[in-house]
């Protein structure tokens, strides 16, 4: 086997890993109740200082820097996501939005 086919090989199976993963977070928690939508100053605090793309501030014009919203993810697993339907967007549960407004 050449060089190159064990190059394309690899490439295959990133593209099949990055597919999985894009699978995986399709509906990340969709058994849970949805609260409030997830806001871009809710993800804003969790910027990168210095980054290239935003600055450290998070955003780009009216949206969340890649930067903020990957670590946003990573530090909150409770977060709903829904990438299809009529119900697209970020949500916190119902749980944690409720105590997060004082409600209870």
């Amino acid at each position: 086997m050449s060089r190159s086919d064990y190059v394309e090989r690899g490439r295959r199976q990133a593209t099949a890993s990055k597919k999985a993963r894009a699978a995986e977070l399709t509906e990340r928690n969709a058994h849970l109740p949805r609260g409030r939508a997830v806001t871009v100053g809710d993800i804003q605090a969790y910027a990168m200082p210095g980054h290239g793309k935003c600055g450290g501030r998070g955003v780009v014009g009216r949206v969340a820097c890649s930067c903020a919203t990957k670590r946003f993810m990573r530090a909150h697993p409770e977060v709903i996501v829904v990438r299809e339907g009529d119900l697209l967007g970020v949500y916190w549960p119902l749980k944690i939005s409720v105590s997060i407004e004082g409600g209870g």
